[in-house]
């Protein structure tokens, strides 16, 4: 989920630069990549606390999503 709006926000501003000075920033592929890179590493970094604090547990055959306890 955090990729696609960091990626959404990467394009806007990147849009914006280019239409408030149209000559400064130029788009290149080694700045594409950095950002693309970029943009995973803080996705993944976000998603951490989730994946260390959610659970799930099965009971009765119903499945409880707890955050960071026990059921």
């Amino acid at each position: 989920m955090s990729v696609s709006v960091l990626t959404l926000t990467a394009i806007s501003l990147e849009r914006y630069y280019a239409i408030v000075h149209p000559l400064r920033l130029r788009a290149t592929p080694s700045r594409t990549r950095l950002t693309i890179v970029a943009i995973w590493v803080v996705s993944a970094i976000l998603i951490v606390p989730e994946l260390l604090l959610v659970r799930d547990h099965m009971v009765r055959g119903l499945v409880f999503i707890v955050v960071g306890g026990s059921l």
